[in-house]
């Protein structure tokens, strides 16, 4: 795998972090693990009602801590990850030698292999001296990437521009921008959490055909003809 310049400088950004923090979730960049858990409920809940079990690829999944919640709530699951950070890939496999963890860079190596979910939590926050546009458009296009490895459906989160400081090290995205890339792009069905007390939200985007399955019958013929992802 050889690395573009904006995942070297992730690689190490978050290498740092690990290096100093270990086994934490400060690791990640989240300052305490009731935090950790309420990104993570407010990515997962949305997605529980759409399968009993399911397989779930966790991206920029870093210690994997997505696979400890699922595991502590009593959650069915088949986890997967995709790290580029390789200390985290190593301590993740240690930990948890029942999943798997790939490195790769999604954008430049697409798998082949498709999952029920495919989320990610925080990866999109930390630009470093990455350009905002270069990052803007970064994040889209692993929004793409990520659709186009789900089955059912991609949760993500990101810092929202509705907030009351600004830290100049992170990257805020209006709602609204999200919401409109997503719609135009990938897919009109579209959920957006913005009620818990983080200056983030959650991005649900479900396939049409996910949809379509849950809505059967005449009564929604005409609608779901209508979607245009």
């Amino acid at each position: 795998m050889k690395d573009t310049p904006l995942i070297e400088a992730q690689i190490e950004l978050y290498r740092r972090s690990f290096l100093q923090h270990g086994d934490s979730p400060q690791s990640t960049f989240n300052a305490r693990r009731e935090l950790q858990w309420l990104r993570f409920e407010r990515l997962v809940q949305p997605l529980l009602g759409l399968a009993s079990r399911f397989s779930i690829h966790d991206v920029g999944a870093g210690l994997c801590d997505l696979h400890a919640y699922l595991r502590e709530r009593g959650v069915e699951h088949d986890y997967s990850a995709t790290e580029i950070v390789p200390e985290m890939i190593e301590h993740a496999r240690r930990k948890y030698p029942d999943i798997v963890v790939e490195r790769r860079d999604l954008l430049l190596d697409p798998p082949s292999e498709r999952y029920d979910f495919v989320v990610s939590s925080g990866m999109f926050n930390l630009p470093g001296q990455v350009p905002r546009e270069d990052w803007r458009r970064f994040c889209f296009a692993m929004l793409e990437r990520m659709f186009a490895m789900a089955s059912q459906a991609i949760a993500v989160n990101f810092l929202t521009s509705h907030r009351t400081f600004t830290d100049p090290t992170l990257f805020y995205l209006d709602p609204g921008e999200a919401l409109e890339f997503c719609q135009a792009r990938l897919s009109r069905f579209v959920a957006i959490d913005h009620s818990y007390p983080l200056y983030e939200y959650t991005v649900v985007v479900l396939r049409p055909e996910r949809v379509a399955a849950a809505h059967p019958g005449e009564a929604f013929g005409k609608y779901l003809r209508q979607d245009p992802g």
